[in-house]
């Protein structure tokens, strides 16, 4: 026996079913959305803000949702594609902003000043403190300039080129997280290369000392000018670096809502 709603009851269903369908995949990507996403911030604050996002854009893809499924199985497998919908833009720009870690990781490593540690927020981890500090610039760079919009946008136009409950296609998903995460790691090395080669030419002479005099204690001595050079070099290379990330962040995500948008279209 079918059951027969009013028009009325008919309209409540299928909102409330959008604004699931909605919540799942906005919610995911700010699950996973750096600075969002990221332990400090309250759960209650980060569902709010996913409520929010989600009461609103709702109206705006009410055309785009597929009929209510008769079947709680079904509904769990639509969920479950909107999850990974949001889940794979979310894990674009962690990616994306890995880059600086990445770049800081190295130059400690590089200067002698990876045993500096403290605890990275974002994380959750103990990280160099080099690598804490271009990772939170990033974050705040990212914020700051507007670009958690784009990825809002981006994420609001997938739903005319990722059906709605519909799984996508997982080879071409990881794909393009592959090719990012590429993308980020090679910027990242590139931005640690002044200092790559500093400390190359630098225990290159020690190593030549030590073998001119091997009674020389080669690594008391030349540790605090190779700490000293390097945080003056890194004084140096700092902001045109953050100029080029920036760059960087801004292209790549006009780029991702551009090609979602060309696509829905």
């Amino acid at each position: 026996m079918s059951l027969v709603y009013s028009p009325l009851e008919h309209f409540l269903i299928t909102q409330l079913f959008t604004c699931l369908m909605v919540f799942t995949r906005i919610g995911t990507c700010l699950m996973i959305l750096p600075g969002i996403g990221d332990v400090y911030v309250m759960p209650r604050t980060r569902l709010l803000l996913a409520l929010s996002i989600s009461v609103i854009t709702t109206p705006m893809v009410m055309d785009t949702m597929p009929a209510v499924p008769g079947s709680p199985l079904i509904l769990t497998g639509m969920l479950v594609a909107e999850m990974l919908t949001g889940a794979l833009f979310g894990s674009i720009v962690r990616m994306m902003l890995s880059t600086m870690n990445t770049a800081g990781t190295i130059i400690a490593n590089q200067s002698s000043l990876a045993i500096a540690s403290i605890f990275e927020a974002t994380a959750g981890v103990q990280t160099a403190i080099v690598s804490n500090f271009f990772t939170i610039s990033a974050l705040a760079l990212f914020f700051i300039l507007n670009l958690h919009h784009l990825v809002l946008a981006a994420i609001i136009q997938s739903y005319d080129v990722f059906a709605a409950g519909q799984f996508l296609n997982l080879g071409d998903g990881s794909d393009l997280l592959a090719r990012t995460l590429a993308d980020a790691f090679l910027l990242g090395v590139q931005f640690s290369c002044p200092h790559i080669l500093f400390s190359l030419i630098f225990y290159l002479a020690g190593g030549v000392m030590s073998r001119m005099m091997p009674s020389f204690q080669v690594f008391y001595v030349m540790m605090p000018p190779q700490v000293m050079l390097a945080l003056l070099l890194l004084i140096v290379i700092i902001a045109p670096m953050m100029t080029v990330y920036t760059s960087y962040l801004e292209s790549h995500l006009l780029s991702l809502t551009s090609t979602v948008a060309d696509h829905g279209r």
